[in-house]
């Protein structure tokens, strides 16, 4: 699934490049990082760290003890290689507190940073195929479900011997060289956050709704009109998980219900030794191959959900089975939620905001301490 998402990303993309209708993506993310089990440390004095040196959210997360931190990202993506001097603003609505207006850093095709040449690539060395076993386990349940875990072993799922290597490689080339069409057809890019413009610190008083208006200098305008009901998503805060489950009991996952979210997944993930590792999923169906993970429109959820990949946002509990990570010596959860986001189609410039909010949870043995 995680493929498929990305190959529809670059799909998406081609279609753009194709068109020559420019491109313009606000994706606002919360993420929380905890590690359930690790003792306490003093935490260092974040006043103290050298003029002009910033720690990256993530970290921030982390000595915040798992605060959330919510961070926005910005990219134009237009047809041809803006001139010397050209400009770009992103104007958010009043009730935004990230700033009144946000310059993007525009960079030409020939100013990103360069690719590695997919001819360089080095031909895919079957004896590289790691000698992994994956037990794989799916479905919100306290007991192990009949016909489970499905049994993975990498090596046995692929004939060696007679497949067909070159054409995956041929495979993965063609996929860079779509990622890289943008730039063979001199096409520019414009960011935010960038050198000129730091990263705020948003929160939830960060209103969203309103109308959001890009004026560029070379690429023409656009707008966007945010409904009421679409604001930066809150976090997983899960109940409970304060220290090391008992591994031979089931896991209750229950949050508080998060406004705006229209759908979830959860994904746990463990290594009994190093060549096997155990997966669970909040999937309903077997038939999956990985579950969605990243922005997703509001009828790519509704069709998850329908497809059984995403929870319904009015399902706040789920359970992962009694005993499948006791053996496991390092498990982590990963839970995603997805929101409303809005979009508009019309004019020259295709503009999407997109939502998500995630959390990322280790379970740490406190006797390795």
């Amino acid at each position: 699934m995680r493929r498929f998402i990305a190959l529809v990303g670059v799909l998406a993309l081609c279609a753009l490049a194709a068109e020559d209708d420019a491109f313009l993506a606000i994706t606002i993310d919360t993420s929380v990082t905890k590690m359930v089990g690790m003792p306490e440390i003093e935490m260092p004095d974040l006043g103290d760290l050298p003029e002009g040196f910033e720690l990256p959210p993530e970290a921030m997360a982390m000595f915040g003890g798992g605060a959330p931190t919510h961070q926005m990202e910005v990219r134009l993506w237009s047809p041809g290689d803006a001139p010397a001097g050209a400009e770009a603003t992103l104007t958010p609505p009043a009730g935004f507190q990230g700033g009144a207006a946000l310059p993007l850093e525009i960079q030409r095709s020939g100013e990103r940073k360069e690719r590695r040449d997919p001819s360089e690539r080095e031909p895919f060395n079957p004896d590289d195929m790691p000698d992994m076993t994956i037990k794989q386990y799916w479905g919100s349940s306290r007991t192990v479900r009949d016909g489970q875990p499905r049994i993975i072993r990498l090596r046995d799922e692929v004939d060696l011997d007679n497949f067909d290597w070159d054409a995956v490689d041929d495979h993965l080339a063609a996929i860079e060289a779509a990622q890289d069409r943008a730039d063979e057809k001199g096409w520019t890019s414009a960011t935010w956050p960038n050198e000129r413009a730091k990263h705020p610190q948003l929160t939830l008083q960060d209103l969203l709704p309103g109308v959001w208006n890009l004026a560029t200098t070379y690429t023409g305008n656009a707008t966007l009109q945010v409904p009421n009901n679409v604001n930066i998503l809150g976090a997983f805060e899960l109940a409970g998980l304060t220290e090391e489950p008992d591994w031979s009991q089931f896991l209750d996952l229950t949050w508080k219900p998060i406004p705006g979210l229209l759908g979830s997944q959860a994904t746990m993930v463990g290594s009994e030794d190093e060549n096997t590792m155990v997966i669970w999923s909040s999937v309903e169906t077997a038939d999956y191959d990985e579950p969605p993970w990243d922005y997703l429109s509001a009828a790519a959820v509704r069709a998850a959900i329908q497809q059984k990949l995403i929870v319904p946002p009015d399902t706040t509990t789920l359970y992962v089975p009694a005993g499948i990570f006791a053996d496991s010596q390092h498990t982590s959860l990963m839970m995603t939620g997805w929101g409303q986001g809005a979009a508009n189609d019309e004019g020259d410039t295709k503009v999407r905001l997109q939502l998500k909010t995630e959390l990322m949870t280790s379970f740490l043995d406190p006797d390795q301490f």
